[in-house]
């Protein structure tokens, strides 16, 4: 189970809060998987983490404008890789394919928890110097 703690704050309120709600949603799916309800589980979380990631994304991004933070474009992509990996897999389950969920799951644990300390971590200071947090 992932647990939020300090090392994940950027530091800005909205995106902390978003974060929190990331780990919240994949510890209900992890929940799941280790009670082996996935199946049943497994649509609706894709289908919301699509739809979460997609609106803090665009927080993300918004911010990124208001800083011009140099690293937007390729941070963006990231957010798109995501989205799009995480829509293979809700389609792979809609075609009824081997979707396995506790690989997903790792997945899922793993691409946020370095997203936010990798990635996220870099955009901390052109936020603070703009005056966003």
């Amino acid at each position: 189970m992932l647990q939020w703690d300090d090392s994940y704050s950027v530091g800005v309120q909205d995106i902390d809060e978003q974060h929190k709600g990331w780990f919240d949603a994949i510890n209900r799916f992890q929940a799941a998987v280790d009670s082996g309800e996935a199946a049943q589980e497994f649509a609706k979380l894709l289908e919301f983490l699509i739809g979460y990631a997609e609106s803090h994304f665009k927080t993300e991004e918004t911010y990124f404008e208001k800083c011009g933070y140099e690293g937007a474009e390729s941070h963006r992509q990231q957010h798109r890789v995501f989205i799009e990996i995480v829509e293979g897999y809700k389609a792979r389950f809609e075609a009824d394919e081997l979707i396995v969920p506790a690989e997903v799951s790792s997945f899922l644990n793993s691409w946020l928890t370095e997203h936010i300390l990798s990635s996220d971590k870099r955009y901390i200071d052109c936020l603070h110097e703009s005056g966003l947090s």
